[in-house]
């Protein structure tokens, strides 16, 4: 008995382990295409707007149901309070509102319009989500460069004030040199920093959008080279009419 609930354990404990292992396999580096798909599916923003349009739904269905008729029962001459058995009078009635031909068909139109109108509302919350992932995406991209250039930085401000510290120890040159190979050295050393914090906030920006928590690791993939998109302005023009 003992040896078989250990074995229970055991497996319980390795189901774990596999469902937080392939967890942390979906947490992987992370493509442009991968952020715009989870920004599209797990953005709150997103999702109260879903919310709202099945509720518009439900309106126009609401909108387009018969009126539902009512029962009347009426009770007079009783005896005392709430004898119905006694009562001298007792009518029973039946009725059914009957609407104005076509007011029913317009309510419908109405609330099938307000429908489209969320619709709409929604594709161009997309569009702006969208707009805001990719930018925060790239700006991390552009951030991960800035840190991998000013860690460059850091290391030939350090090479050249070690090779300065010696030189004015050997007496090549003056207590002045070191000075700015101090300075230059600290300013390198902030860049870093900047730029280590810039990092964490776009970070923290695209874990905003994708409905993750802000301190979540995060790891994305990709260039920040993009190929050239040819414009031309009348196209644009119309298209933004169109649309």
């Amino acid at each position: 008995m003992i040896q078989r609930k250990f074995r229970h354990i055991v497996l319980a404990v390795m189901g774990v382990f596999g469902i937080l292992g392939a967890q942390a396999a979906k947490e992987g580096p992370f493509s442009l295409e991968q952020c715009l798909d989870l920004a599209v599916r797990q953005n709150p923003m997103i999702l109260s707007s879903f919310e709202k349009f099945k509720a518009s739904q439900a309106r126009e269905s609401q909108a387009l149901a018969l009126p539902q008729p009512s029962l009347n029962i009426d009770s007079d001459l009783q005896p005392r309070a709430l004898d119905f058995k006694g009562s001298g009078e007792s009518y029973w009635g039946f009725s059914q509102l009957l609407e104005f031909p076509g007011k029913r068909s317009v309510r419908g139109k109405i609330a099938s319009r307000e429908s489209e109108e969320i619709r709409s509302e929604i594709e161009l919350l997309k569009l702006d989500i969208g707009f805001q992932v990719k930018q925060a995406f790239f700006g991390l991209l552009l951030a991960q460069e800035k840190i991998k250039c000013a860690q460059q930085d850091l290391e030939l401000s350090e090479d050249f004030l070690n090779k300065a510290e010696l030189k004015k120890a050997a007496g090549d040159i003056a207590e002045v040199e070191v000075m700015r190979a101090r300075v230059e050295h600290a300013k390198t050393t902030n860049a870093l920093k900047t730029a280590q914090n810039e990092k964490k906030l776009a970070a923290a920006m695209l874990n905003y959008l994708l409905a993750r928590r802000k301190f979540d690791p995060l790891e994305i993939k990709g260039e920040l080279k993009r190929s050239s998109v040819p414009l031309d302005i009348d196209k644009l023009k119309q298209q933004a009419l169109t649309s």
